[in-house]
């Protein structure tokens, strides 16, 4: 399973279904309000330098996707301790619990790890059990959670991270 970079709009739109999906189960892509919500969603992530990868299968098929921003730090102000968020995770719903969200996961790590960055984050809904899962069978460890983000009674945002040195 090939796991390539994605470094513009044209790569990633093959992966949009598996994007909008992991955001939200209503997400629809025929529909083109939902289409240019993610796309404007991309464009924002790209702007900020953010890095995508994609998994495919042999025959080019999506398998998963992640994306992973490094906060940019000046000279003089916790240099040596670069930190990264992963604003972007999904496995296709037919090939989930085959280990390809664990081999993005290590690719994106091994990555950040040249890069000599410290801790990788991330916020995810403190319902998506089997996401939690997965980060936590990949070392990632509960931190916080922020309530009624999503609206009142919502369970919010749950983060979690890693120390990768």
């Amino acid at each position: 399973m090939p796991i390539k970079p994605l470094e513009n709009i044209t790569a990633i739109i093959p992966f949009m279904p598996l994007l909008g999906h992991a955001e939200f189960d209503s997400y629809n892509h025929a529909d083109p309000t939902h289409r240019g919500w993610l796309t404007d969603r991309i464009d924002q992530h790209l702007y900020c330098d953010t890095r995508f990868f994609g998994a495919t299968a042999e025959d080019g098929t999506p398998l998963g996707v992640i994306a992973a921003w490094v906060e940019p730090r000046p000279p003089g102000i916790l240099e040596d301790y670069p930190c990264a968020e992963i604003r972007q995770f999904a496995v296709a719903a037919g090939h989930r619990r085959q280990g390809i969200g664990t081999k993005l996961l290590q690719h994106l790590e091994a990555e950040l790890r040249q890069q000599q960055v410290y801790c990788v984050y991330l916020h995810t809904y403190p319902a998506d059990y089997d996401v939690i899962a997965c980060y936590g069978r990949n070392g990632y460890m509960p931190t916080g959670l922020v309530p009624d983000v999503y609206g009142p009674g919502l369970e919010g945002m749950l983060f979690l991270r890693k120390v990768l040195r």
